[in-house]
């Protein structure tokens, strides 16, 4: 499956000049028993998903800061790790101050992207919403698997379970990530990795 990666509300406005809206990436699809309920699961080819095998682990422990990470391929990379299933904060940011902000919230169950400050977004009033879905967090680990490019997201949540996909049209790359943990609770990560992806055009 490959799908369009846009919305009519406001495909001919977005601000680019060579063309407009992009396709995702391959996937397949399936039907999964998730919590009793038959789901559509959506997963990234396997060729564009190999083994995991870092070992890098972060903990960020009730009312610690958040952790910071700087690097110049995080705007064209897959940024994938293993966590506990607390709910998490994952803001990506510039020298602009531009921020774009994935949230999975697992008090309400919810995985939320906030993109009104991630650029321009004055093209139309509703791409300043937020996009939110269902995110059910699993018993022990759960594991996020997201897929920067120029201008998208792909996030893939436990396997493709929950999926959300969206365009950012920022000025300058994201080049900082920020993890943090909203509420009292430890957040571990696992298996962490930001891996560089080669691009197609060049």
């Amino acid at each position: 499956f490959i799908g369009w990666m846009s919305n009519w509300n406001y495909a001919q406005l977005t601000p680019t000049q060579a063309w407009r809206s992009a396709m995702t990436l391959p996937r397949t699809l399936h039907l999964e028993t998730v919590g009793g309920s038959v789901r559509l699961v959506s997963k990234p080819l396997a060729v564009i998903n190999p083994e995991n095998n870092s070992s890098v682990r972060y903990e960020i422990a009730a009312g610690s800061p958040p952790l910071l990470l700087t690097s110049d391929a995080l705007n064209q990379s897959q940024i994938r790790f293993n966590w506990n299933g607390a709910s998490v904060n994952l803001d990506f940011s510039n020298e602009k101050g531009q921020v774009l902000r994935l949230k999975l919230d697992a008090t309400f169950k919810t995985m939320t992207l906030d993109r009104s400050n991630s650029g321009f977004v004055d093209f139309e009033e509703r791409f300043k919403n937020e996009q939110q879905m269902d995110w059910n967090p699993l018993e022990g680990e759960n594991n996020l698997n997201i897929y920067m490019d120029a201008s998208s997201i792909e996030v893939f949540v436990n396997g493709g379970q929950s999926v959300l996909t969206a365009q950012f049209f920022n000025l300058k790359p994201f080049t900082h990530l920020e993890i943090s943990q909203p509420l009292e609770e430890l957040l571990v990560l696992e298996h962490f990795e930001i891996r560089p992806l080669e691009s197609i055009w060049r």
